[in-house]
């Protein structure tokens, strides 16, 4: 069974480092693409995608990063072999925010490229202070560690779906 499946969110996320408590963030002590990484991979897990966000019941989660060629990487290295939700993990690279539309998860790191993609279908991870007028979940490294906030409307207005677990997690949510 893949390691991703076997594992709860507070569990998997304490196991690599990368959730302390609520409110606080992650990966004390990690570099920063590996706690980016893990907490992307692990978000898939508690997503629920509207129907037809994928083209057919084996198609994979995609997960595309704009301009961040060090979280590609470690992204790679830890979705070798895994599977998320029962499908396999794709990891895609791109410079502009238009690339991403077909993906299911999407990172970027200025809220410009979070924008561009409002009306697609990617759940959007932003990077930066607690800016969530233009993305679905942002995220903030503060000393090694990750936290995040959720824009519950902007998801919801998708048909994105957050599970509980999840929300009970963030450190904010508008």
């Amino acid at each position: 069974m893949a390691l991703l499946a076997r594992v709860g969110i507070a569990a998997w996320l304490a196991l690599s480092g990368a959730l302390l408590a609520p409110g606080e963030a992650l990966a004390q002590g990690a570099p920063d693409d590996a706690a980016r990484a893990t907490f992307l991979l692990v978000l898939g897990k508690y997503v629920t995608w509207p129907v037809g966000a994928f083209k057919s019941p084996t198609a994979p989660i995609v997960v595309a990063v704009v301009g961040n060629a060090g979280l590609v990487a470690e992204l790679e290295s830890l979705a070798r072999g895994q599977q998320i939700q029962g499908r396999g993990i794709e990891i895609r690279a791109a410079s502009d925010p238009a690339a991403c539309a077909s993906a299911h998860i999407v990172f970027v790191s200025d809220a410009a490229q979070s924008s561009a993609l409002a009306s697609a279908q990617p759940l959007r991870v932003f990077e930066g202070p607690r800016h969530l007028a233009d993305t679905d979940i942002a995220i903030r490294m503060q000393a090694g560690r990750i936290a995040f906030s959720v824009n519950r409307k902007d998801v919801t207005r998708r048909g994105i779906k957050l599970s509980s677990k999840l929300m009970r997690l963030a450190s904010s949510f508008e």
